[in-house]
């Protein structure tokens, strides 16, 4: 079932892994296309939950690692055990949210240039 569900939707996979190399395309391109300027924006989340030290950012690092891997093979168990869901049907739809997602982040960030809290967007600072 699983091989007849991917040789009908192998192109809207394809086309959706196609476009995560479109979307950092335009993510270089508005990084490269920001100016800083004066002083950054106040980020409450900035308040909140400080930035973590150069030093220890590998522990968000592994922490997404971990989870991305997870849900890769937790998507995958279907073709390995009898599931009520489909791996590809996930992944189509998956992709398909993720393309409409980042289509709307491509036009919000390339259509807007306001000063970040980040060190890198701070006046001075090389990006």
């Amino acid at each position: 079932m699983q091989l007849l569900l991917l040789r009908s939707r192998w192109h809207i996979i394809l086309l959706g892994l196609a476009f995560q190399y479109v979307h950092g395309i335009f993510t270089q391109l508005a990084y490269r296309m920001h100016k800083p300027t004066g002083a950054p924006l106040h980020d409450v989340g900035f308040d909140l939950i400080p930035e973590l030290p150069s030093d220890l950012r590998w522990i968000s690092e592994a922490i997404f690692t971990s989870l991305l891997l997870s849900f890769i093979a937790w998507s995958f168990t279907p073709i390995l055990f009898k599931r009520d869901f489909s791996t590809v049907l996930l992944w189509t739809r998956l992709l398909t949210v993720l393309v409409v997602c980042q289509s709307l982040r491509i036009l919000s960030f390339s259509s807007t240039q306001l000063p970040g809290p980040a060190p890198h967007c701070h006046h001075g600072t090389i990006t």
